[in-house]
């Protein structure tokens, strides 16, 4: 059974349900080929893939989501990076895994986006126990990944971060607060939280965009 799938480009990307190694497409043709050279996919292994990002024969391809090592473990922020060599269009898929914050015990990426300043920025969650905060996390490689947000205390309630777009200065993620909007806009001086009106029937954003 597969559990999620990323189309990007010329590449699609699904991970299975029986071991969790991320399958691939080659771009030429739908022959489809399962990748457990890297160490991305054991028995046992839970991962789903939530968003990707585009790349070339210099910058790496990004895919992200979560990862549970068995199917009651915690949820860890993961990346699976390559670049693809244009002349055998042969990948070399590296698993990373993100930073948890410090007050959490697990975290997961629901979004991804390239900022206009070349910054990859990831988006979504970390939890203790019941409660939930927005989690950001920033590459300027897309290689090395940092935690962006959140600071080291937890903001009580459930926060989570769904979407993110890029902006002339930065990015904008958008998610819940509880039954309220959540927007944060995030430049080089930090993170600031703006002002949205609600209404009683909010359910949350699903995407964001930008001009």
């Amino acid at each position: 059974m597969i559990r999620s799938l990323i189309l990007a480009g010329g590449l699609a990307a699904a991970t299975l349900a029986a071991t969790a190694a991320p399958s691939f497409s080659t771009p030429a043709g739908p022959k489809w080929r399962t990748r457990t050279d890297a160490g991305v996919g054991s028995a046992g292994t839970q991962a789903v893939l939530t968003d990707s990002l585009p790349g070339d024969s210099k910058t790496p391809w990004v895919l992200a989501g979560s990862w549970q090592q068995t199917a009651t473990a915690r949820p860890k922020p993961v990346i699976f990076s390559s670049t693809i060599d244009e002349r055998t269009k042969r990948w070399d898929w590296k698993r990373r895994f993100l930073p948890v914050p410090k007050t959490a015990d697990s975290a997961s990426i629901l979004a991804l986006q390239q900022t206009r300043g070349g910054t990859a920025v990831a988006v979504g969650n970390s939890r203790r126990g019941n409660d939930v905060d927005a989690a950001i996390w920033t590459s300027p490689d897309r290689k090395t990944w940092h935690l962006f947000h959140p600071s080291d205390k937890r903001v009580p309630g459930l926060q989570n971060l769904t979407a993110v777009t890029a902006t002339q200065h930065g990015f904008v993620a958008v998610g819940s607060d509880g039954d309220r909007p959540l927007v944060l806009r995030g430049t080089r001086g930090g993170l600031r939280r703006l002002t949205v009106p609600g209404s009683k029937d909010f359910r949350g954003f699903r995407s964001v965009s930008s001009n």
